[in-house]
């Protein structure tokens, strides 16, 4: 049965769990609209889409699609006792993780964008009508029925501290990272024009980009290396935001998560880099917590996505960016872009 199902059903990784705590077979809308095997403006499968892939003969293996708050079966008694959960417990859909994420952030409408922080530089927004185009990473569809998800993205965000953090310093944890933010704090924004390209594990720039500090001097410290980085991360997310700006308005408010967002100075950079107001929560595995809202919608502990973040998603805290470096960051964020430009053809000559 393992092997036939497999071969007859083609299912994402939380939905191949869900399989095996249920025993039933199907899609979850947002997962699914993620993979290019969706027609998301028309929110169906398509064949002609699937045929210019190549792969037209997975069509019939695609299963019926759920939505995320939709329950989708209930724990069996094989499952139960592998798992310890209780027989019969209801299994709702589920969702992508970037949509997890931005709804456990209160995204319900399309007033605030979402910045994840974290392994990757994720930015989005919701909106009504799908934004397709070729100059954005994703568009997919959103958990709240109605909304597409849209998103620019790249692996340019706070994993780059962790490997400076592993490689330059004595790594004990929490305190080196407390030690990072100390030693960026004192450092003012005006008082260091090194230039980091946060491009250790993946670029916005092209695939020949890599990593790098630029403007190095015998009198720069490990304090000055830190604040370019904290702000080379803030400009690969800022350039992202500019071209979801190239298709709407954006709004005056970030909600941000993801690794950075427990750093108050870097989010004190983020505010002025973005010139918005940053707001973080209070919740920690923002991903577990939109699956968790969706649990509780579909069994009826909240009647809607509105009940469910007014309960609990709670603002830990917020920052406006400060007028007097916004100048400041202007000239920097510019010599950075020209930096980008400037060693593309170096780039291509590895």
């Amino acid at each position: 049965e393992f092997r036939r199902v497999l071969f007859r059903s083609i299912l994402m990784c939380k939905d191949y769990v869900r399989y095996l705590l249920t025993g039933e077979v199907n899609a979850e809308i947002t997962d699914i609209s993620g993979t290019g095997l969706l027609n998301v403006k028309e929110v169906r499968y398509d064949r002609e889409l699937l045929d210019i892939f190549g792969i037209g003969e997975c069509f019939d293996k695609l299963p019926e699609v759920k939505g995320s708050t939709e329950i989708c079966g209930y724990v069996t008694k094989d499952a139960a006792e592998q798992t310890g959960l209780a027989e019969g417990t209801p299994v709702a859909g589920g969702l992508f993780d970037v949509n997890a994420c931005a709804v456990a952030t209160g995204i319900i409408d399309d007033t605030k964008l979402c910045s994840i922080a974290g392994t990757w530089s994720i930015n989005e927004y919701i909106s009504k009508e799908p934004v397709i185009s070729e100059d954005l990473f994703m568009a997919s569809i959103y958990c709240i029925p109605g909304y597409w998800l849209i998103q620019e993205s790249s692996a340019t965000s706070a994993s780059n501290l962790e490997w400076f953090v592993t490689q330059l310093m004595n790594d004990d944890g929490e305190s080196s990272f407390e030690e990072c933010n100390t030693l960026v704090e004192s450092i003012a924004p005006d008082d260091s024009d090194v230039v980091f390209l946060p491009f250790l594990f993946g670029t916005h720039a092209g695939p020949d980009a890599t990593a790098g500090f630029l403007g190095l001097n015998g009198y720069h410290t490990k304090a000055h290396l830190l604040r370019a980085l904290y702000e080379g991360v803030a400009f690969s997310h800022r350039y992202h935001i500019e071209k979801l700006a190239r298709h709407r308005k954006l709004p005056d408010v970030v909600r941000i998560s993801g690794g950075a967002a427990k750093s108050r100075v870097w989010m004190q950079i983020f505010a002025d880099v973005l010139n918005k107001r940053i707001e973080a929560t209070s919740n920690s595995e923002l991903g577990t917590l939109g699956a968790v809202l969706c649990a509780g919608i579909g069994t009826g502990k909240f009647d809607s996505f509105e009940s469910a973040t007014a309960r609990m998603v709670k603002i830990a805290f917020s920052f406006e960016p400060y007028p007097k470096v916004r100048d400041i960051y202007e000239k920097k964020y510019k010599r950075y872009l020209r930096v980008i430009e400037g060693l593309k053809p170096v780039w291509e000559a590895f």
